[in-house]
């Protein structure tokens, strides 16, 4: 147990991009670890299925993290709703991020107007 808190509190920078089997298990794993880390500067998951049940407790996780500064998240198949538009707020709730790129995704125009 010592030995996964060591890892949790030194970890800096999560890139889980192109997982072929990235699913619904990874964001529920990712969203924990996100919240369990105190160091975490990067986050990539790129091309890993972000569901619309696991969005607002990722959005949640990374827009209350106090040291994360770039988030990845391009090709998560967000699509247009409420749902991803409370993700968004609350990732765009973060005082420390200076990087987030959302590219391959599909957004409505009230979407964007969040961003």
């Amino acid at each position: 147990k010592m030995a996964k808190f060591s890892i949790l509190m030194s970890l800096r920078r999560l890139d889980l991009g192109g997982c072929i089997l990235g699913g619904p298990q990874t964001v529920t794993s990712v969203t924990t670890l996100v919240q369990d880390t105190n160091n975490l500067l990067s986050l990539r998951i790129t091309r890993i299925p972000i569901a619309q049940r696991l969005q607002l407790a990722l959005g949640e996780a990374i827009g209350h993290h106090s040291t994360l500064k770039s988030v990845d998240l391009a090709e998560t198949r967000l699509m247009p709703g409420n749902t991803t538009k409370e993700f968004l707020q609350r990732i765009l709730e973060s005082k420390t991020i200076d990087f987030l790129d959302l590219s391959w995704n599909t957004f409505d125009g009230e979407a964007f107007q969040k961003l």
